[in-house]
């Protein structure tokens, strides 16, 4: 991980018990061969030995089915409502067997656990994140909503087909004791998401939706062209790594209203950086080509839910 800060990786304990762990598989636990092979030195960049877990997983399928899904408003859940129902999807995943981004290394995901350190030596008010990432992410998933109800009207189905995630990471920690600070990382690409209007044959899609860091890195690149983008780097929502650490975070709170009366809320702060494109946006057989946002900067962005003047006991 090539970064401007410093981590503080926590030390592993109970290492005795790890090697009399290790000494009673060798002894004990069939094996037709044991022996010690040498790395060349692209695959021994790729190994972690001092802290952290790599985990591999070869052609992993899962298969889910949900009959329904809602979300109610506890004041009148029969009639104020949004359901979801006849949900399918299938995902394919793998990682650790395959170089995705072309960098000769088969990346595998790691997790760790660590500080980001502002100063030497470290003091308390360091930040204390648990480490995920994967740089070598290979999936396909594909899910369907059979049919979307709104208040008890069916108002249409939904699909997305195609969603492939080449990388990614999420940085976790504590928010000043309370709450979750963040850091996420991805690069995406879906095939396709489409809306189906009721049970008209109308709809809305979206074609080759992608998220990445740049797509600027290619000479050739033009935006109104979907055959020249070629994705680098990683669509980013917080900046935990940073030398002024400033990641996104969520918490749970009570607002003061004008009124004076008080509103359990959900806050968000976020920063973003990145670039979304899509090769095609439809509505019907009205094909408006291709939409490329490039150089998205969200410097500070606060979010509430429920919004001011919702959610209060008046």
């Amino acid at each position: 991980m090539k970064t401007g800060y410093e981590v503080n990786k926590i030390a592993k304990s109970y290492v005795m018990c790890g090697v009399f762990t290790f000494a009673f598989s060798v002894l004990f636990t069939p094996s037709p061969v044991f022996c010690l092979e040498k790395m060349d030195k692209s695959r021994l960049r790729s190994e972690t030995g001092q802290a952290g877990i790599d985990i591999g997983m070869d052609n992993i399928v899962i298969y889910h089915g949900v009959d329904s899904v809602k979300i109610a408003n506890p004041a009148d859940p029969e009639n104020n409502y949004v359901g979801f129902g006849n949900i399918k999807g299938l995902g394919v995943f793998e990682t650790g067997a395959a170089d995705v981004d072309g960098d000769n290394i088969a990346g595998k995901l790691t997790l760790d656990v660590g500080s980001v350190i502002n100063s030497t030596p470290a003091t308390a008010d360091d930040i204390p994140l648990v480490f995920l990432s994967c740089p070598d992410w290979m999936q396909n998933v594909d899910v369907m909503i059979g049919n979307i109800d709104w208040c008890g009207k069916n108002i249409g189905s939904a699909e997305m087909r195609g969603f492939s995630l080449p990388s990614w990471h999420a940085y976790i920690g504590a928010y000043n004791g309370a709450g979750i600070d963040f850091q996420l990382g991805f690069r995406t690409k879906i095939e396709e998401i489409k809306f189906n209007y009721g049970e008209t044959v109308e709809s809305f899609s979206v074609k080759k939706l992608q998220t990445a860091g740049t797509f600027k890195e290619n000479p050739d690149d033009n935006p109104s062209d979907p055959s020249t983008w070629e994705a680098s780097g990683e669509f980013k929502a917080g900046d935990a790594l940073a030398d002024t650490p400033n990641p996104a975070s969520i918490d749970i709170g009570v607002r003061t209203n004008d009124d004076l009366t008080t509103t359990p809320i959900v806050q968000m702060e976020l920063n973003a950086s990145g670039s979304i494109r899509a090769s095609d946006i439809a509505f019907g057989s009205k094909s408006f080509g291709p939409v490329a946002i490039d150089g998205i900067k969200v410097h500070s962005m606060k979010i509430e839910l429920p919004g001011r003047g919702l959610g209060s006991n008046n």
